[in-house]
């Protein structure tokens, strides 16, 4: 007898769950049914933008307070600027939003990180 598979009932009626879940959708990992509603799903609901939007997600609490302290500096620049100070009075504002910034693209690396490395992972032990 040749094999045959045998597929469980599903738990739930997706009708039964649509109430509690609008974006559901039902996929086979068996046959793949379902997958191009799901990836429809996802864009729409998480839609792609364009070249300017590209990296902003931040994936933890260093980041943010990279970004944080690169804005800040930024504003406080351009507020130094329009109040009529000359560039060279505001550049400690500009080296540091660039300082946050390599932080960000992995550009530079401050010190109290790369010594929270060496402890926690232990390097060159």
């Amino acid at each position: 007898m040749p094999d045959q598979q045998v597929r469980p009932p599903l738990a739930f009626a997706p009708e039964e769950l649509r109430s509690r879940f609008p974006h559901l959708c039902v996929v086979s990992a068996a046959t793949g049914a379902g997958l191009d509603a799901l990836g429809e799903t996802v864009a729409a609901l998480f839609p792609a933008g364009g070249a300017e939007s590209a990296g902003e997600l931040l994936t933890n609490a260093r980041q943010a307070d990279a970004a944080r302290r690169a804005l800040e500096a930024v504003t406080r620049a351009s507020e130094s600027l329009e109040a009529g100070i000359t560039p060279d009075a505001l550049l400690t504002d500009a080296e540091e939003a660039l300082a946050a910034l390599g932080e960000l693209t992995g550009a530079s690396v401050r010190e109290d990180v790369t010594a929270r490395i060496f402890e926690r992972f232990c390097v060159g032990k």
